[in-house]
């Protein structure tokens, strides 16, 4: 099952200095389906979903807009705690959330499941490119499942409308296969109940060999610096085939 989940956002300047800006990021009208538009209720998923129906996200940006860091962590961990410790009492648990109840409630796990939204309106902020020249470089992406996974990026500044004030940008990552089928196999590990420190054989990693794991990121900018629409999708190659797994789009409202 894919789902879909759709709902308004709305962002708002709550301070700011010389160095940084302070923002209430708030989710509302939420909306729970799959891709055919029927309403549906997932042990458990949708209810974790609309925890954050009218949840205010607070943050700080640098003066330039770049991301630093999430000011109100511990508060979000308390709320998604309470949330996983009630449905821990019923039989509407997914495979999904018997994962989540697995994972440690730290600032890092915290910031990976409510920073995804307001970390890929920001990724173009603070950057200086020259037009059709990619910036590329090879970063670590720190899992508490398998360590750190190395990455190459490439972030591409692709046209500038004068006329309508607006420039295109795209952004590439792709991560590397042996560390991504290491993590794989750990979470279908976790998902089956099995133990997720037991090491994992190699007829079990032959089972989930992933051959590419990519996420591609386009973004259409205001030259204001205001995103008017932003696609992300991650892209995972198996053996015999190419799988859109997630997909996020954010759209300037009117």
């Amino acid at each position: 099952m894919i789902h879909d989940i759709r709902y308004n956002g709305d962002l708002e300047v709550a301070d700011s200095t010389e160095t940084s800006y302070t923002f209430n990021w708030k989710y509302k009208q939420y909306s729970f389906g799959n891709l055919t538009g029927r309403q549906i209720a997932d042990n458990g998923i949708s209810g974790l979903i609309k925890l954050f129906e009218n949840q205010t996200i607070k943050f700080e940006t640098d003066e330039n807009g770049s991301f630093k860091k999430l000011l109100n962590w511990e508060e979000l961990r308390d709320k998604i705690r309470n949330a996983l410790d009630a449905l821990k009492n019923t039989n509407q648990v997914s495979p999904e959330i018997s994962f989540l109840l697995q994972q440690p409630l730290d600032k890092q796990s915290i910031e990976n499941t409510v920073l995804k939204d307001i970390q890929q309106f920001y990724l173009f902020y603070g950057i200086k490119l020259h037009i059709g020249v990619p910036v590329e470089q090879q970063v670590d992406t720190g899992s508490s499942l398998t360590g750190a996974i190395k990455s190459d990026t490439s972030l591409l500044l692709t046209n500038i409308d004068f006329k309508e004030n607006f420039y295109n940008i795209t952004y590439y990552q792709g991560f590397d296969a042996e560390s991504i089928t290491k993590l794989t196999a750990t979470i279908a590990l976790l998902f089956a109940g099995t133990d997720s420190f037991q090491h994992t054989q190699d007829s079990e990693k032959k089972d989930v060999e992933v051959l590419g794991f990519e996420d591609f990121y386009e973004a259409t900018m205001h030259d204001s610096g205001w995103p008017l629409k932003m696609t992300y999708y991650r892209v995972v190659s198996l053996q015999d085939s190419n799988q859109v797994i997630e997909r996020r789009t954010i759209t300037l409202l009117e």
